[in-house]
């Protein structure tokens, strides 16, 4: 039997599970789990300081990392900041500042939802606070408006979508 490092995230596992998969699915269900105010504050309870908490999972909204993991760390801190200590720490935490900046152009969807959140959170009572231009990531005019095609006009669109033939098999 082939011994594989624990260590790589894409090395399967016993041949059947990879590290990437586990981390995932984990993350998907504790997002879940701290929906929940009182799993949620028996979750933050378990951490010494709230600062590990928040660097726990500052690292998983790496660019290096996968799209669902982003999502999902985002949606706990999202979740999490609902209590006062953690907003406090992650309004201190300016790295993460930055990478919610970033992450609010990602082209996730929930990414940059959560990320816009998190931003609009940490930013509520500064007024005086940078402001993040969230439509900087959308053209001004859409990928439907840019098109050279007249979606009105019938023969414009025969050139994208040609009449289905009239003999059916």
């Amino acid at each position: 039997m082939k011994v594989t490092s624990l260590a790589a995230e894409d090395a399967p596992i016993y041949g059947h599970l990879d590290l990437l998969t586990l981390k995932k699915r984990a993350f998907v269900c504790l997002h879940t789990f701290v929906k929940d105010t009182s799993i949620r504050e028996q979750f933050v309870g378990a951490y010494d300081d709230v600062s590990d908490l928040v660097q726990d999972f500052q690292e998983f909204v790496s660019p290096n990392d996968s799209p669902i993991c982003q999502r999902d760390a985002l949606g706990v801190i999202a979740e999490l900041i609902n209590i006062p200590a953690v907003l406090a720490e992650v309004k201190s935490k300016t790295e993460l500042h930055e990478d919610l900046k970033r992450l609010v152009h990602s082209p996730s969807e929930g990414v940059a939802t959560y990320s816009a959140y998190i931003l609009y959170q940490i930013n509520a009572d500064n007024e005086e606070t940078e402001e993040v231009d969230l439509n900087s990531s959308f053209s001004s005019r859409s990928q439907f408006e840019q098109s050279s095609v007249n979606y009105n006009n019938k023969d414009d669109l025969k050139q994208i979508v040609p009449p289905r033939s009239e003999s059916r098999v």
